[in-house]
């Protein structure tokens, strides 16, 4: 849990200091997932809107339609994650 609080307090600064930056906003709403999934989606989708190629947010927007039993959506974005992943 403490490296997770870490990640958040680095990509928050991060991301005040840099607004525009997908990176960061990615693994914010990536440490974000498990204790605030709303915040971390708002977040993710932000990083795809500023990079569309930013795999690993589309992969994070995947586990959380999963979880949310949007299967569908979940699918679709899995299949984004690996179409914009580098290889």
């Amino acid at each position: 849990a403490r490296a997770f609080a870490t990640a958040e307090t680095l990509w928050t600064r991060v991301l005040r200091g840099e607004p525009e930056n997908a990176v960061a906003a990615a693994n914010l709403g990536a440490a974000l997932l498990e204790r605030e999934p709303e915040r971390a989606r708002g977040l993710l989708e932000r990083a795809l809107a500023k990079d569309p190629g930013r795999h690993t947010a589309a992969y994070h927007l995947g586990l959380l339609a999963e979880r949310a039993g949007r299967l569908d959506e979940a699918l679709a974005r899995y299949r984004d994650a690996t179409r914009a992943r580098p290889s």
